[in-house]
């Protein structure tokens, strides 16, 4: 409904226009009538009404008057002048103020209908042009932020694209405002409290945080380019040259603190990456940051975390993670020993704690090692790569919402656990059959050279894991299962032949007899000779 004001001095005027149509039936609300300009405007400034009606003479204010005060503070107003034939030239000054319909006295049905239809055509086509420039505006401005989100995504995935890459260039790709100054990535990661499960609330305080963080930076900024995650904002910065940085970064974090103890389930960690004079270094900047913001599991959150005021120098990690340790964890994985993996990742932070290690980067170097060591030992075992690289994906994710050094561990070990049992599951159906056909094999063959490699090939394996799976089903290895065989078959043809020993090697696989009699004799307890001495 369009609203609409009557204004005449003459109430029986006013009385004819209220009644001489169906104003609802045409679109059309009357929200008020006044005899005068004055009460008019007062009721224009109430009722903000879509049209107004008047007639030019009235006391204290006219007419025009009135249609001059309006246009000026309700420029969308649509004007309808009521005039005779002797006010004209009155008619003609108030189309310089955007008149366009009017009405002649005596008022007729037909011309009124004519000129609320014009109205209410110009209004909605008006309204129409509107909508759809704002949703070009919309659009437009939607579309820039994509572009200049862009940015971002080019400094995490491609980074690379920085080197030796110039301010203009930056600033006409990617629709930013860089100027020469200070340029630092930021991040502000949201840790829960309590439970680590992520909800509507925390995209909720994501939101608030973004807009509290972007309304703060922006007024001391040259440019901000921000993007926020499920669990983390991240924000490259470009200051002035002689901007305080830290005390902007200080009243940002006590802000973002207020929005975060409003919603009580999380604890605010602004990692500061370095300071760099050249834009083309914001890489450097980007990975100082994500070395601070990990470093809050042995430094702490809930705090600012500088990249300049830490040690953060790599140093050597033998003493804890010594070859013996390294196989003693191949071991235990190959066998599917849960309880020993764990005790093997326990030990592990207590070496840790005893060391006294609070660098995040031996940290970050150590796990990156053990990382190293399950890859190599699930590639021998199974060549298939999908599921691994899924892993590592997934595990990086859950260390990097790790809240502390204990967290962070357990997060590791149960990780392991739960891959390399996943993976032993899905293989325990097939595999003994697959073992039972390699024991018929044998028995067909072991006349013949048999290698090692040849039959886990065969059985579509690796030759590690191929070992791994025999002594698990047989419960032997398969070099003494092998011998085993081999040994029963000549103590067979020792008892039941006259062939002579060498013949008997030869027909059970071994060609040189020395190792063929060595081998009999550590398995029966005598030499062959003597062992068919027994059975004469």
């Amino acid at each position: 409904m369009l609203k609409v004001i009557i204004v005449d001095d003459e109430y029986k005027v006013c009385q004819v226009i209220l009644n001489i149509i169906d104003w609802k039936e045409m679109g059309f609300e009357i929200v008020a009538v006044a005899t005068n300009g004055i009460d008019a405007y007062d009721l224009i400034v109430e009722h903000n009404p879509d049209v107004l009606i008047t007639d030019i003479r009235m006391p204290g204010l006219n007419g025009i008057e009135l249609i001059k005060k309006t246009v000026d503070s309700h420029p969308d107003i649509s004007f309808m002048l009521i005039s005779g034939y002797a006010e004209f030239e009155y008619a003609q000054k108030a189309i310089k103020y955007g008149v366009e319909h009017y009405l002649l006295k005596p008022i007729k049905k037909e011309d009124l209908i004519e000129a609320l239809e014009k109205i209410s055509k110009q209004y909605y086509e008006k309204l129409k042009s509107q909508e759809a420039q704002q949703y070009i505006n919309s659009e437009l401005t939607h579309n820039r932020e994509i572009i200049r989100s862009g940015l971002m995504n080019t400094l995490l995935f491609e980074p690379d694209f920085f080197n030796n890459t110039s301010i203009d260039i930056i600033n006409t790709q990617y629709l930013c405002n860089f100027k020469p100054g200070q340029f630092q990535v930021v991040i502000f990661k949201c840790d829960k409290k309590l439970n680590r499960a992520g909800n509507s609330q925390d995209k909720i305080l994501l939101k608030k945080l973004s807009d509290v963080i972007s309304s703060i930076y922006s007024k001391q900024l040259n440019e901000l380019i921000l993007n926020d995650t499920d669990y983390d904002i991240i924000c490259i910065l470009n200051f002035d040259c002689n901007s305080n940085c830290n005390n902007i970064h200080k009243v940002v974090f006590k802000e973002a603190c207020k929005y975060a103890d409003a919603y009580g389930s999380s604890i605010i960690t602004l990692g500061l990456g370095s300071i760099e004079t050249d834009i083309s270094n914001i890489t450097g900047s980007l990975n100082a940051a994500i070395i601070t913001i990990k470093s809050r599991i042995i430094i702490g959150n809930d705090k600012i975390i500088s990249y300049k005021d830490n040690s953060f120098n790599n140093k050597s990690i033998e003493k804890i993670l010594t070859n013996n340790k390294k196989q003693n964890l191949i071991n235990y994985i190959e066998t599917n020993n849960k309880n020993e993996i764990k005790n093997w990742f326990l030990d592990l932070q207590t070496q840790i704690s005893k060391n006294n290690i609070n660098n995040i980067m031996i940290i970050i170097n150590l796990l990156d090692k053990i990382k190293e060591i399950i890859l190599m030992v699930y590639f021998n075992l199974n060549e298939e790569r999908d599921a691994v690289s899924s892993f590592i994906q997934d595990l990086d994710i859950k260390l990097y919402h790790a809240n502390s050094l204990d967290e962070l561990i357990n997060i590791f070990c149960d990780a392991v656990i739960s891959l390399f049992a996943n993976f032993f599951s899905k293989i325990s159906t097939g595999r003994s059959k697959t073992i039972q056909m390699i024991k018929q094999y044998i028995s067909e063959n072991y006349s013949k050279p048999i290698k090692l490699h040849e039959v886990a090939t065969l059985a579509n394996y690796s030759t590690s894991y191929f070992s791994i799976i025999f002594k698990q089903v047989v419960g032997v290895t398969f070099s003494d299962y092998l011998i085993n065989i081999r040994i029963n078959a000549a103590k067979n043809l020792l008892r039941t032949t006259r062939l002579n020993i060498l013949d008997i090697s030869q027909q059970v696989g071994y060609n040189d007899i020395k190792n063929f009699t060595k081998l009999f004799r550590k398995n029966v307890g005598v030499k062959p000779s003597s062992y068919r001495k027994l059975y004469k």
